[in-house]
Protein backbone atom coordinates (compact mmCIF):
# COMPACT_ATOMS: atom_id res chain seq x y z
CA UNK A 1 0.00 0.00 0.00
CA UNK A 2 1.40 3.50 -0.48
CA UNK A 3 2.68 6.01 2.75
CA UNK A 4 0.49 6.84 5.15
CA UNK A 5 2.14 10.56 4.92
CA UNK A 6 1.96 12.95 7.95
CA UNK A 7 2.28 16.49 7.01
CA UNK A 8 3.86 18.68 9.86
CA UNK A 9 4.79 22.31 10.24
CA UNK A 10 7.25 22.26 12.92
CA UNK A 11 8.05 25.91 12.79
CA UNK A 12 6.69 28.94 11.11
CA UNK A 13 9.69 30.72 10.99
CA UNK A 14 11.43 31.74 7.56
CA UNK A 15 14.46 32.90 5.95
CA UNK A 16 13.50 34.47 2.70
CA UNK A 17 11.21 37.18 2.00
CA UNK A 18 8.76 35.53 -0.67
CA UNK A 19 5.87 38.08 -1.86
CA UNK A 20 3.45 35.38 -2.16
CA UNK A 21 4.03 33.64 1.01
CA UNK A 22 2.27 34.15 4.27
CA UNK A 23 5.23 33.12 6.53
CA UNK A 24 7.79 35.29 4.57
CA UNK A 25 10.17 36.89 7.79
CA UNK A 26 9.00 41.06 6.64
CA UNK A 27 5.37 39.51 7.61
CA UNK A 28 4.80 40.59 10.98
CA UNK A 29 2.21 37.68 11.89
CA UNK A 30 2.74 35.14 15.58
CA UNK A 31 4.89 32.64 14.94
CA UNK A 32 5.20 28.97 16.98
CA UNK A 33 7.37 25.99 17.08
CA UNK A 34 6.61 22.65 17.59
CA UNK A 35 7.42 20.80 20.72
CA UNK A 36 10.69 18.66 20.61
CA UNK A 37 9.09 15.92 23.29
CA UNK A 38 6.00 16.32 21.53
CA UNK A 39 7.12 14.87 17.99
CA UNK A 40 9.39 12.30 19.65
CA UNK A 41 6.23 10.79 21.90
CA UNK A 42 4.11 11.33 18.66
CA UNK A 43 6.86 9.81 16.33
CA UNK A 44 7.11 6.70 18.92
CA UNK A 45 3.33 6.19 18.36
CA UNK A 46 4.04 6.11 14.73
CA UNK A 47 6.62 3.61 14.49
CA UNK A 48 3.80 1.32 16.64
CA UNK A 49 0.83 2.21 13.82
CA UNK A 50 3.66 0.85 11.33
CA UNK A 51 4.24 -2.05 12.83
CA UNK A 52 1.11 -3.07 14.09
CA UNK A 53 -0.61 -1.92 10.34
CA UNK A 54 2.33 -3.07 8.07
CA UNK A 55 1.98 0.08 6.51
CA UNK A 56 4.43 2.48 5.55
CA UNK A 57 4.39 5.71 7.12
CA UNK A 58 5.91 9.07 5.93
CA UNK A 59 6.56 12.22 7.96
CA UNK A 60 6.84 15.26 5.97
CA UNK A 61 8.30 18.20 7.98
CA UNK A 62 7.28 21.91 6.17
CA UNK A 63 7.52 25.89 7.79
CA UNK A 64 8.25 28.12 7.46
CA UNK A 65 11.65 26.57 6.43
CA UNK A 66 11.58 23.24 8.34
CA UNK A 67 15.32 22.97 8.77
CA UNK A 68 15.57 26.48 10.86
CA UNK A 69 14.13 24.00 13.76
CA UNK A 70 16.92 23.27 15.66
CA UNK A 71 15.55 19.58 16.98
CA UNK A 72 15.06 18.66 13.08
CA UNK A 73 18.42 16.66 11.84
CA UNK A 74 18.46 14.82 15.03
CA UNK A 75 14.69 13.92 15.24
CA UNK A 76 15.04 13.08 11.69
CA UNK A 77 17.44 10.25 12.67
CA UNK A 78 15.18 8.72 15.77
CA UNK A 79 12.68 8.79 13.46
CA UNK A 80 13.89 6.71 10.93
CA UNK A 81 17.41 4.80 12.97
CA UNK A 82 14.91 4.12 16.46
CA UNK A 83 11.10 4.25 15.16
CA UNK A 84 11.71 3.09 11.45
CA UNK A 85 9.90 5.59 9.86
CA UNK A 86 10.45 7.56 6.60
CA UNK A 87 11.25 11.44 6.65
CA UNK A 88 10.58 14.25 4.42
CA UNK A 89 10.76 17.97 4.61
CA UNK A 90 9.90 20.96 2.08
CA UNK A 91 12.99 23.92 1.65
CA UNK A 92 13.59 26.74 0.20
CA UNK A 93 16.70 25.36 -0.38
CA UNK A 94 19.16 27.69 1.48
CA UNK A 95 20.32 24.84 3.90
CA UNK A 96 21.40 23.35 1.27
CA UNK A 97 24.96 25.45 1.18
CA UNK A 98 25.78 23.30 3.90
CA UNK A 99 27.53 20.12 3.32
CA UNK A 100 27.03 18.67 6.83
CA UNK A 101 23.26 19.22 5.74
CA UNK A 102 23.26 17.85 2.96
CA UNK A 103 25.36 14.78 4.66
CA UNK A 104 22.64 14.66 6.93
CA UNK A 105 19.84 14.93 4.26
CA UNK A 106 21.13 11.89 2.52
CA UNK A 107 21.73 9.72 5.19
CA UNK A 108 18.41 9.79 6.60
CA UNK A 109 15.64 11.46 4.43
CA UNK A 110 13.80 9.33 1.99
CA UNK A 111 12.84 12.58 0.11
CA UNK A 112 13.59 16.26 -0.24
CA UNK A 113 11.29 18.87 -1.77
CA UNK A 114 13.04 22.06 -3.09
CA UNK A 115 10.55 25.34 -4.08
CA UNK A 116 11.78 26.73 -6.81
CA UNK A 117 9.23 28.89 -8.98
CA UNK A 118 11.34 29.32 -12.47
CA UNK A 119 13.93 30.20 -14.39
CA UNK A 120 16.52 32.88 -12.83
CA UNK A 121 14.49 35.75 -12.28
CA UNK A 122 11.25 34.11 -12.37
CA UNK A 123 12.45 32.50 -9.48
CA UNK A 124 14.49 35.09 -7.70
CA UNK A 125 12.18 38.06 -8.30
CA UNK A 126 9.25 36.80 -6.41
CA UNK A 127 11.28 35.39 -3.73
CA UNK A 128 13.43 38.92 -3.12
CA UNK A 129 16.64 36.72 -3.47
CA UNK A 130 19.33 37.77 -6.50
CA UNK A 131 21.12 34.53 -7.22
CA UNK A 132 19.24 31.87 -5.35
CA UNK A 133 18.21 30.17 -8.66
CA UNK A 134 21.94 29.85 -9.41
CA UNK A 135 22.78 28.95 -5.74
CA UNK A 136 20.01 26.37 -5.91
CA UNK A 137 21.38 24.50 -8.91
CA UNK A 138 24.99 24.69 -7.29
CA UNK A 139 23.64 23.29 -4.15
CA UNK A 140 21.14 20.58 -5.67
CA UNK A 141 24.07 19.66 -7.80
CA UNK A 142 26.13 19.08 -4.56
CA UNK A 143 23.19 16.90 -3.39
CA UNK A 144 22.68 14.66 -6.17
CA UNK A 145 26.35 13.64 -6.28
CA UNK A 146 26.95 13.14 -2.65
CA UNK A 147 23.81 10.92 -2.79
CA UNK A 148 24.86 9.05 -5.78
CA UNK A 149 28.51 8.60 -3.78
CA UNK A 150 26.59 7.15 -0.67
CA UNK A 151 24.79 5.22 -3.17
CA UNK A 152 21.55 6.28 -1.16
CA UNK A 153 17.81 6.25 -2.59
CA UNK A 154 16.84 9.84 -1.69
CA UNK A 155 14.20 11.38 -3.97
CA UNK A 156 14.63 14.69 -5.05
CA UNK A 157 11.70 16.59 -6.00
CA UNK A 158 10.65 20.11 -6.79
CA UNK A 159 7.52 22.40 -5.62
CA UNK A 160 6.49 25.13 -8.03
CA UNK A 161 3.60 27.80 -8.08
CA UNK A 162 2.42 28.81 -11.38
CA UNK A 163 2.46 32.73 -11.58
CA UNK A 164 1.49 34.79 -14.36
CA UNK A 165 4.90 35.41 -15.09
CA UNK A 166 6.32 31.92 -15.16
CA UNK A 167 3.58 29.72 -16.68
CA UNK A 168 5.18 30.44 -20.41
CA UNK A 169 8.11 28.81 -19.30
CA UNK A 170 7.05 25.74 -17.58
CA UNK A 171 8.71 23.08 -20.55
CA UNK A 172 12.03 24.68 -20.13
CA UNK A 173 11.28 25.02 -16.51
CA UNK A 174 10.67 20.63 -16.64
CA UNK A 175 13.89 21.05 -18.74
CA UNK A 176 16.03 22.78 -16.54
CA UNK A 177 15.09 20.34 -12.91
CA UNK A 178 15.98 17.20 -14.66
CA UNK A 179 19.44 18.69 -15.78
CA UNK A 180 19.61 19.74 -11.73
CA UNK A 181 18.69 15.60 -11.01
CA UNK A 182 15.42 16.64 -9.74
CA UNK A 183 13.16 13.36 -10.27
CA UNK A 184 9.56 14.71 -9.58
CA UNK A 185 8.13 17.90 -9.94
CA UNK A 186 4.99 18.75 -8.37
CA UNK A 187 3.19 22.26 -9.19
CA UNK A 188 0.05 24.17 -8.05
CA UNK A 189 -1.12 27.77 -8.75
CA UNK A 190 -1.00 30.79 -7.22
CA UNK A 191 -4.21 31.73 -4.24
CA UNK A 192 -5.19 34.40 -3.32
CA UNK A 193 -5.51 33.64 1.20
CA UNK A 194 -1.87 33.82 1.53
CA UNK A 195 -0.82 37.46 0.30
CA UNK A 196 -4.03 39.00 -1.18
CA UNK A 197 -1.78 42.17 -2.06
CA UNK A 198 0.23 40.08 -4.28
CA UNK A 199 -2.53 37.75 -6.13
CA UNK A 200 -4.12 40.25 -8.03
CA UNK A 201 -1.36 41.28 -10.53
CA UNK A 202 0.21 37.79 -10.61
CA UNK A 203 -2.60 35.28 -10.86
CA UNK A 204 -2.97 33.29 -13.78
CA UNK A 205 -4.83 35.01 -16.64
CA UNK A 206 -7.84 32.12 -17.80
CA UNK A 207 -6.24 32.00 -21.11
CA UNK A 208 -2.84 30.75 -19.81
CA UNK A 209 -4.74 28.24 -17.16
CA UNK A 210 -6.58 26.62 -20.77
CA UNK A 211 -3.23 27.06 -22.46
CA UNK A 212 -1.75 24.99 -19.70
CA UNK A 213 -4.07 22.48 -19.53
CA UNK A 214 -3.94 21.91 -23.37
CA UNK A 215 -0.27 21.29 -22.95
CA UNK A 216 -0.38 19.00 -19.71
CA UNK A 217 -0.97 15.80 -21.02
CA UNK A 218 1.90 15.88 -23.46
CA UNK A 219 4.34 17.08 -20.74
CA UNK A 220 3.42 14.27 -18.60
CA UNK A 221 3.98 11.84 -21.71
CA UNK A 222 7.51 13.46 -22.67
CA UNK A 223 8.89 14.31 -19.42
CA UNK A 224 7.83 10.49 -18.02
CA UNK A 225 9.96 9.01 -20.82
CA UNK A 226 12.82 10.66 -19.58
CA UNK A 227 12.45 10.23 -16.48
Amino acid sequence: RPPRVFVWRVIQDCNLRCRFCSYANDVERQRSTASADDVARFGALLGRYQQETERPVLVSWIGGEPFLWPPLLDLSQRFVHEFGLAVSATTNGLPLRAKAIRKRIVDDFAELVISVDGIGEANDGPRQRPGLYAQLERDVGLLAEARAARGKPLTLKVNTILMRHNIEQFESFCNAMLDWGIQELTFNQLGGYDRPEFFPDNRLLPEQAEAFRRALPEWQRHFAQRG
